[in-house]
């Protein structure tokens, strides 16, 4: 069943126009014809499906089929990222979304080579994730500041690991966690040392150093197969 996002759910019974980018893709893109069930999410945790009865002023119009419901619970996963270039920032967003990252706290590291920010295309390629993956909620994506104000701003009650080359083995990484990875290059020490004074505990990845963007997504898969709630 075809998955689209949607800023409120209907009741079953209730009809609903969708908004005009998620119309497009029903009626234009995918071409999906009257009498399909569809399933949308509100990009908070819920979901429902509906039907595709028609279309209204150009605008997809659908019909409630059950009840809007919570989708199974998503670890709480943040990714502190020092930005790499603008295709490793892009694979991190969708694949770490599809592995159940809640926050995303990007940050311009003193190794960092990219620097500008994509928030619009962002926001979208979380979407998009969350739509083949089954989420019915986002990540929220925090706005790109240095190390030491995402620092600052991270919950208390996390754990806390930073990826290091050449640390210490220890356990492997469990939520609710802060997952702290460097750009091309890597942190500083004088960025590890920042982290560590906020309660990270560095920690590698195995015997070779990997890209962050890779990095990112083989901490998430540990987090990912070791929570059995997970769907």
């Amino acid at each position: 069943m075809r998955r689209f996002p949607a800023a409120e759910l209907p009741s079953p019974g209730q009809e609903l126009q969708l908004d005009a980018q998620t119309s497009h893709h029903v009626l234009r893109v995918t071409l999906l014809p009257r009498g399909s069930h569809l399933e949308l999410f509100d990009g908070q945790g819920l979901c429902c499906q509906v039907e595709l009865i028609g279309s209204q002023d150009g605008l997809a119009l659908v019909q409630g089929l059950t009840t809007p419901s919570a989708t199974a619970p998503v670890p709480e996963i943040h990714v502190l990222l020092g930005l790499p270039r603008k295709p490793a920032v892009e694979r991190v967003l969708r694949m770490a979304t599809e592995l159940g990252m809640g926050h995303f706290w990007p940050f311009v590291a003193q190794r960092s080579i990219a620097k500008g920010t994509h928030p619009e295309r962002w926001a979208k390629l979380t979407e998009q994730a969350a739509r083949q993956s089954g989420r019915s909620d986002l990540p929220e994506i925090h706005a790109v500041a240095s190390l030491g104000e995402q620092l600052e701003r991270l919950p208390e009650h996390l754990a806390r690991v930073v990826l290091s080359p050449g640390a210490e083995q220890g356990a492997d990484p469990t939520a609710p966690i802060a997952l702290l990875v460097g750009p091309e290059g890597g942190l500083t020490p004088a960025e590890l040392e920042l982290a560590q004074a906020h309660g990270f505990q560095a920690r590698p990845l195995g015997a070779t150093i990997l890209r962050s963007d890779t990095a990112v997504i083989a901490a998430l898969s540990l987090i990912h197969i070791s929570e059995p709630t997970r769907q």
